[in-house]
């Protein structure tokens, strides 16, 4: 699931969109899986969840290793896994965007790279 928000995301930090790589977008959100930074209406999901989690010393929302876990803890405490079509929604209100995200995350499952 985790794979297929970074994907929708930001094609894993490969975008070359506003907010990906430095600064943020018109929403307010930033790095590889677009938290709110306080600016916009995306809020500032990563002063809650954020953190140091890869251990160098920084915490940094451009960071995979502080990202993804970050991630991580907000589907958590929004429901995940028991109401993880709740938890996605919070994470992006679209329910195109939940759907999207599901349909990614069986593709990695199945090991065909997300793409079906």
């Amino acid at each position: 699931m985790l794979a297929a928000i970074g994907k929708v995301e930001s094609d894993h930090g490969r975008a070359r969109l506003p907010g990906v790589r430095s600064g943020w977008n018109a929403a307010g959100a930033a790095g590889p899986m677009q938290f709110g930074i306080g600016q916009g209406r995306a809020g500032n999901a990563w002063a809650r969840y954020g953190g140091d989690f890869d251990g160098d010393g920084r915490s940094s929302v451009y960071d995979p290793g502080d990202a993804i876990p970050a991630a991580a803890r907000y589907l958590c405490d929004h429901g995940a896994p028991r109401r993880l079509d709740t938890a996605l929604y919070a994470y992006n209100h679209s329910w195109a965007y939940v759907t999207r995200v599901k349909r990614l995350a069986r593709g990695y499952v199945a090991g065909g790279g997300g793409r079906r």
